[in-house]
């Protein structure tokens, strides 16, 4: 706990590497760890086997050291993260964690260690072959450290630790793409006599796009195009979502209406009807002003908001899992020109390839870029996942439609199963990490 407290409470968004890097570098060396660094953050160490361990097979464990970073308060994403202890989870303090994937990181850096901060915390394990610790960068935005990946693995037994679900073998994930649409607003005229109606939202459940499906029926995008089909207004500005795979919990909507009161109990009454999906923070709040400015856009800018689906398009009737999904990410106006983000998964190339097409039916008027894809890691039982079932006991061998970065390590020919410990409702800031199910699986990694 102490070693994930002080890894976690370091500033680790995506993009921000020196902070975490440098800490890990200060442990491997405090522990004469060898290791070295590639050209996009990746670090590779390497623990030779001890002696009596010499003919076991090498073995690779692995993390993402980035996080997704919100906040509900506007800490800054170079801030120090505020942790705390409550009823047996760890938190942080109104914002994200950083538990997914730092626990996996704490787990696996423990057993090979024996100092931190110049305290002798524990003896070095020596029960195990060569082992090679590998820690990526980037992983949040499009698995962007292992896609680069400059260095090659000598095992070709593989543990990833990004799985959130306990007593759960990982043997494949699903594939993603983030797909951006644009398009240029016509400015338009607004009447003399409307006023400003700002809408501040908070509070939605939000949450990960691969694991967050079933509470995010309705999300924070849907209810804005709820709101501008029942109300008589032109739209002036919109700034929703800060992650493009994490599902929005809070934006703001300004909008011009000829009756601010009259508007207000509207979207007041629409808001109340939708508490099943909001968490125990959940907020509107309105700012009235005078019109200040003269032009804003038909509010019709945003009509694809009613038509596009958001959730669970396809999914295994006898797994219960889900194939396909997609949700929309990132709703924003920038210099007149209107973005979104659509961030899409599936257990197939070919649902991806369906997102696409789909998307580009619904948002014909958009221009559409496809960035960050990665193809799905394709469930396998092999001798090595029936092994770790066999070591781990009560756990049961599924896929999971979040994306791993192993779907990139497969392909330099390594067996690969992912484990983890019970994390709930990351990439929000709601999430945390049970205590118990954090002290099982550093077990399960010693074993």
């Amino acid at each position: 706990i102490k070693l994930f407290k002080q890894l976690c409470s370091v500033p680790h968004p995506t993009y921000m590497y020196d902070p975490m890097v440098n800490l890990l570098k200060q442990i491997l060396d405090e522990n004469q760890i060898s290791y070295t660094i590639d050209n996009h953050h990746n670090i590779l160490a390497v623990i030779e086997s001890c002696p009596t361990y010499k003919n076991y097979p090498s073995i690779s464990l692995q993390a993402h050291y980035d996080m997704v970073f919100v906040s509900d308060n506007g800490t800054k994403p170079e801030s120090p993260i505020s942790i705390y202890e409550e009823n047996g989870w760890i938190k942080a303090q109104n914002t994200s964690l950083g538990a997914d994937n730092i626990a996996g990181l704490a787990a696996i850096l423990l057993p090979f260690i024996s100092k931190l901060n110049g305290e002798v915390i524990k003896e070095k394990s020596c029960n195990h072959g060569q082992v090679e610790l590998l820690f990526t960068s980037d992983e949040e935005t499009g698995l962007i450290g292992v896609r680069n990946l400059e260095h090659t693995l000598v095992s070709k037994l593989h543990v990833n630790t990004d799985c959130e679900s306990p007593n759960t073998i990982i043997n494949g994930s699903a594939g993603g793409i983030t797909q951006i649409f644009t398009k240029q607003l016509l400015k338009v005229e607004i009447p003399s006599n409307f006023k400003i109606l700002k809408l501040i939202f908070s509070g939605f459940k939000g949450g990960h796009t691969g694991f967050d499906l079933k509470t995010n029926k309705f999300n924070m995008t849907q209810f804005i195009g709820l709101v501008l089909q029942m109300i008589d207004c032109y739209l002036i500005d919109v700034q929703v979502g800060k992650a493009m795979n994490s599902i929005p919990f809070e934006g703001e909507v300004i909008i011009a209406v000829s009756d601010q009161q009259q508007a207000k109990n509207l979207i007041f009454n629409l808001y109340t009807l939708q508490t099943e999906f909001m968490s125990d923070k959940g907020n509107l709040a309105f700012v009235c002003a005078p019109l200040e400015q003269t032009h804003g856009f038909y509010k019709n800018e945003l009509e694809f908001l009613s038509r596009l689906r958001q959730e669970v398009l396809i999914d295994n009737d006898e797994t219960k899992i889900a194939v396909t999904s997609q949700y929309l990410t990132i709703l924003k106006i920038v210099n007149d020109q209107l973005e979104a983000q659509i961030y899409a998964r599936s257990l197939t190339s070919r649902g991806l390839d369906w997102t696409i097409c789909y998307n580009k039916n619904v948002m014909n008027q958009f221009c559409q870029e496809t960035k960050y894809r990665y193809e799905p890691w394709e469930p396998k039982v092999t001798k090595f996942t029936l092994l770790v079932q066999q070591m781990l006991k009560n756990c049961q061998i599924q896929p999971i439609h979040a994306g791993f970065e192993t779907s990139f390590l497969v392909k330099q020919g390594v067996e690969a199963v992912s484990i983890g410990p019970w994390i709930e409702n990351p990439h929000s800031v709601n999430e945390r990490l049970n205590l118990e199910s954090f002290q099982k699986f550093y077990e399960q990694i010693l074993s």
